[in-house]
């Protein structure tokens, strides 16, 4: 969805060559198949990279190889619970403090900081009970003779990766395109009447256009959302050795149907889940009428 924001907003830019550069990325990922994507980026990208035992350095640390990507664990600790819970009273707080501030400056005009202030809250709640609880302990990878060192950071395989970096991508270039579409969507007054009034480009967008767009945007969302979901179920082409060895350990154990019945009730769940919280901001968004 960030991806999609910031290529849809480039995608309507006056500089030419970041124009370009989203129109250029917009149309090979959209007119492109996914699967085709999915094995390029595991093929000659990932699968090229050096070997484990010799993998690039990422900032955490992390490291980055043809064997996959190896990056710093969080393991939880005893008070991980509690930390949970004060940072969940946090967020509440925060947003009632926010819906408080920016009634009272509904009311009166008063400039109340009410976004500032509620988040302040949020965030200073949950890091100050890190600080004090420490909930979790970081378990950094580790190099070995042979490559990663087993059980020591999080290894996330490169067929994994190859399938959340696909698509991410091209999931981005429909969004990107419903964005501009959206923002488009706006009359031309509402920018010059935001410009007249002293507001920047960043500020128009933030608090004028897009709250207006999200209207537009919001139904054809919706769909790219379910088609990611069930465009993942693709991955099983990039990571087919993983899922055949999988396959062949549940055929000796148990029967194939009833697993099958339950992944396809997993995705069933996932859509119709989505698709209900999707309605529900469509619903908030659209224009109240008698």
């Amino acid at each position: 969805t960030l991806l999609g924001l910031f290529v849809g907003i480039a995608r309507l830019s006056t500089n030419l060559l970041v124009r370009t550069l989203a129109i250029a990325y917009i149309e090979v990922f959209q007119n492109t198949p996914l699967l085709l994507q999915l094995f390029f980026i595991f093929t000659s990208v990932l699968l090229t990279l050096p070997r484990a035992t010799e993998p690039i350095i990422l900032p955490g640390p992390s490291y980055l190889s043809s064997s996959g990507l190896a990056t710093p664990n969080l393991i939880a600790t005893q008070t991980a619970g509690l930390w949970l819970l004060l940072t969940m009273i946090g967020i509440g707080t925060g947003i009632t403090l926010w819906q408080r501030l920016r009634k009272i400056r509904l009311e009166t005009g008063r400039t109340t900081y009410a976004a500032e202030i509620g988040l302040t809250v949020m965030i200073s709640v949950g890091v100050i009970a890190w600080i004090v609880l420490q909930p979790f302990t970081v378990d950094f990878p580790e190099l070995g003779r042979f490559g990663y060192v087993r059980n020591k950071g999080a290894i996330i395989s490169a067929s994994f990766v190859a399938i959340v970096l696909g698509l991410v991508l091209y999931t981005g270039a429909f969004i990107a395109e419903i964005v501009r579409s959206g923002i488009q969507s706006v009359p031309i007054g509402q920018w010059e009447a935001a410009r007249s009034q002293g507001f920047s480009y960043g500020q128009i967008l933030r608090l004028i256009v897009i709250p207006q767009a999200l209207r537009v945007m919001i139904p054809p969302l919706t769909n790219q959302y379910l088609n990611l979901a069930k465009n993942s179920s693709l991955g099983a082409a990039v990571g087919f050795a993983e899922v055949f060895g999988v396959a062949r350990t549940m055929a000796q154990s148990v029967s194939v149907v009833p697993i099958m019945v339950i992944v396809m009730g997993i995705y069933l769940s996932l859509s119709l889940i989505t698709s209900a919280v999707m309605n529900v901001l469509n619903a908030r968004f659209q224009i109240k009428t008698r």
